[in-house]
């Protein structure tokens, strides 16, 4: 995850931060894992329109 957030910033610790608390990513309680969460929100490009 970090070696694919510094291609965009130097700063990986602060975009996945970001990426959480705006939903979109999701990480373990540990936060040994993250994924990309499943959004459905129109305002955010490349997802589905709300059913």
């Amino acid at each position: 995850m970090n070696d694919a957030l510094r291609t965009v910033h130097e700063d990986c610790s602060a975009l996945r931060r970001y990426l959480i608390t705006s939903g979109l990513l999701t990480r373990t309680r540990d936060g040994s894992s993250y994924r990309r969460a499943d959004v459905v929100d129109p305002a955010i490009p490349g997802t589905p329109p709300a059913a």
